[in-house]
């Protein structure tokens, strides 16, 4: 018998023999909860679930001190979605057959407002982070109607957005909105800058897509298709399908991603089951056995629980995460040779640990990188450190944890490291869109559209090649940057160059110089109080008026003196 085959047989006898590895995430039923009617989606606030049931127009809350529900809130007709302010203040409550938004305080429990003549039916909702609008579908309308908030009054209304729309999420700085099309088969990216909020690109996806979410740093869209039970993962930057993850559920419509980034929780409905899908490595790794017709989840914010609204058996699963060991999080998921990156992680009992890079999560298997004591629930700070640990090349690194308890139980998590040297594209300026202002530059240039992009770096000075500063500038998901420098001298030509860097670290090399003078643009004189006819010409990119925008941002300094 070879090496190969004995040391195989030896690692699968270890395998049967030593108890299960547990991996980090809410995995166990700890109570079920009878609601109302038709759960259908639930939020959190405050130590408090809201549950909106859409068979019996009202909203359950129940305290998390007791898990009983302690309140009952009548709503509008067919409450679908549900979902809190970001300041946890607020719940927001969609009636699909009211053509409203009901508003429930969580200090009162009690409604507040309810917003009326919102569109017919109205579906999902998305507050970005900013907490200042509130975005909501209107299935049978095609439409989604922008709430300012907390004033509770209807912005603007955006129209044909797509065939029966569901769901949607915003990109932080709300210039994006992506919208799942049931009728269409894709998803819907709209321009929100632009004044006619044109459909600028659809991506297809699976079949009937639902649920939306944003995954780790918004740089992914994950996006559950109930007809084809899978999930795509949309670039927001290349507005592609990257991968699909398929056979994820029978009837896969509700998706929420942990906090940590590390998995995503996706309910169907058919199978009375939550799958758990790793986003590391993009595969369904446990399907949890719950109520019948789960078809809402969220997570709470330390991603200790999961909350399962089941609409058929009009209760709430909560499910908690059991496992000794837990990884809170890392800095950095990907590194150059240069570079490190540190995971904090705790256990719930006393034992010992050890770390290993690579291996088949077989407890020495892989590479020993540190063992020891551990006490529990102590945070412990592990660095991956690229060039003693990563030394195979670029790739993707499984870093295990093994724990140990006093009782002899043993358990794992892993958390992946990419290694990663390759710098990104050289960018490069938009001469025909960079101008001049007064005592500043407008500057732009064309996006670099891969997927580890994070910020670019614009370098200037007053020299040909000679660049005594720099400011960095985050990559966003378009394709043209734009970007204004400020606090210059009029009449100075100034000398520029660009770079992009990626998550890792990595620099491209710079782009090609670009050279301005900023320069008062209008006459004084002939802007107050004097005859005359002034016409401002623009060009349209991607239906902005970059040009026309920039005349009226001067027009405006100048008429405020």
């Amino acid at each position: 018998m070879s090496k190969r085959a004995y040391r195989y047989i030896i690692i699968m006898l270890l395998m049967f023999a030593l108890p299960t590895l547990c991996f980090s995430y809410p995995n166990t039923s700890v109570s079920t909860i009878d609601v109302d009617i038709g759960p259908t989606s639930c939020a959190l606030a405050k130590n408090y679930l809201f549950v909106a049931n859409s068979k019996s127009s009202s909203v359950s809350v129940i305290d998390l001190n007791t898990n009983t529900v302690t309140e009952t809130i009548d709503v509008g007709a067919s409450p679908y979605r549900i979902i809190a302010s970001p300041d946890q203040k607020y719940i927001y409550v969609s009636n699909f057959d009211d053509r409203s938004v009901s508003v429930i305080s969580v200090d009162s429990l009690t409604v507040t407002t309810t917003i009326t003549d919102i569109g017919d039916g109205p579906f999902g909702m998305y507050i970005p982070d900013a907490g200042d609008n509130l975005y909501v579908v209107c299935k049978d309308s095609d439409a989604v109607t922008i709430i300012s908030i907390p004033a509770n009054t209807i912005k603007e209304k955006v129209f044909n957005v797509g065939i029966m729309p569901d769901s949607l999420v915003v990109d932080p700085l709300q210039e994006n909105m992506y919208v799942t099309l049931t009728g269409k088969n894709s998803v819907a990216k709209i321009d929100l800058t632009d004044s006619n909020k044109d459909v600028i690109n659809e991506i297809s996806v699976g079949s009937f897509p639902e649920g939306i979410a944003y995954g780790p740093n918004k740089k992914y869209i994950y996006v559950a298709n109930s007809a084809s039970n899978s999930i795509s993962i949309v670039n927001v930057n290349t507005n592609t399908v990257e991968q699909t993850i398929n056979k994820v559920g029978d009837n896969t419509n509700a998706i929420a991603v942990m906090p940590n980034g590390l998995y995503a929780y996706v309910t169907s409905s058919n199978s009375n089951a939550v799958s758990v899908v790793d986003l590391v490595y993009n595969q369904v790794v446990n399907t949890i056995t719950v109520e019948t017709g789960p078809t809402g989840v969220c997570l709470s914010s330390d991603g200790k629980y999961a909350y399962i609204a089941n609409e058929v058996s009009h209760t709430v699963s909560i499910l908690k995460d059991e496992s000794y060991l837990i990884i809170e999080g890392i800095d950095k998921t990907r590194i150059n040779d240069s570079g490190t990156a540190q995971i904090t992680w705790h256990t719930k009992e006393t034992g010992t640990y050890q770390v290993e890079v690579g291996g088949d999560g077989v407890k020495d298997a892989g590479v020993v990188l540190e063992s020891g004591d551990v006490i529990a629930e102590e945070t412990n700070t592990t660095t991956i450190t690229a060039a003693t640990a990563l030394l195979t090349g670029d790739s993707n690194y499984k870093i295990y944890f093994y724990f140990t308890a006093a009782n002899g139980e043993e358990y794992s998590e892993y958390y992946s490291v990419t290694l990663d040297n390759q710098a990104p594209a050289v960018p490069t300026f938009n001469e025909d869109d960079s101008h001049y202002g007064d005592t500043m530059l407008y500057l732009s240039w064309v996006a670099i559209l891969e997927r580890d992009m994070e910020q670019y770096r614009l370098y200037y000075g007053t020299a040909p090649g000679v660049y005594d500063y720099s400011v960095d500038v985050k990559a966003q998901g378009s394709s043209y940057i734009y970007y204004t420098l400020s606090g210059l001298t009029n009449g100075t030509t100034y000398y520029m160059a660009l770079s992009a860097i990626d998550t890792a670290g990595n620099e491209s090399e710079k782009s090609a110089e670009l050279s301005l003078a900023p320069q008062l643009a209008l006459s004084l004189s002939n802007l107050k109080g004097e005859e005359g006819c002034y016409i401002a010409t623009a060009s349209s990119t991607e239906g902005k008026s970059s040009v026309l925008n920039r005349f009226i941002k001067t027009l405006n300094n100048l008429l405020s003196f």
